[in-house]
């Protein structure tokens, strides 16, 4: 066999192995989503809303009923690609929790679930640049850039978030397109 033979056969291994690795990816962004696991798991998923947003002196994720809210846009409103990708990471961290510390996710304590939530949030972090473009066109967000979207939505469309946690004009009046902030002054209910 000369040399260029072996050049050829490896470079034609490699092709072959990224295409079947991304067809085997594609297949599961496509694949049927397995819906029965967000009911099965929602205190998982209040858990982790609740570390996103936690109660400090405004009502946290789990006051403002966002896990529900949470879990009905990933089977009512999200594309098969964000459902795919957030039920495959909602497995990846049941099995890491249950591999790593031996307990659920909401048994372990605040601070353990702190450094869960962060390594997954590492973890999803995007390429910055058409690379990360390419990538969210193709396989979707991450696990952890979805759970963190729909939380806040959740969070800042509940009464409650809206009223207590962000400033609140339920009769706003006049349109004044750029107002001075007052010192500890919440962000506005609007987008």
């Amino acid at each position: 066999m000369n040399r260029r033979k072996a050049i050829f056969s490896l470079l034609a291994l490699g092709a072959g192995a990224v295409a079947t690795y991304s067809g085997y990816k594609l297949y599961q962004v496509n694949k049927k989503p397995d819906l029965f696991f967000l009911d099965a798991n929602t205190k998982l998923i209040a858990a982790l809303t609740e570390n996103i947003i936690p109660r400090t002196d405004t009502p946290g994720a789990i006051d403002t009923g966002s896990p529900a809210i949470v879990i009905y846009m990933i089977k009512n409103n999200a594309d098969r690609k964000t459902q795919n990708n957030f039920i495959e990471g909602l497995k990846e961290l049941v099995d890491y929790t249950k591999n790593t510390y031996n307990q659920p996710f909401p048994q372990l304590p605040f601070a353990t679930q702190q450094q869960i939530v962060q390594r997954f949030y590492e973890k999803g972090k995007n390429y910055s640049g058409k690379i990360g473009k390419a990538k969210n066109k193709l396989l979707g967000k991450s696990f952890f850039d979805i759970l963190k979207q729909y939380t806040a939505i959740a969070y800042c469309t509940s009464k409650d978030g809206a009223t207590i946690a962000l400033a609140y004009d339920y009769i706003p009046g006049k349109f004044e397109g750029c107002v001075p902030s007052k010192a500890g002054q919440k962000s506005w209910a609007t987008k």
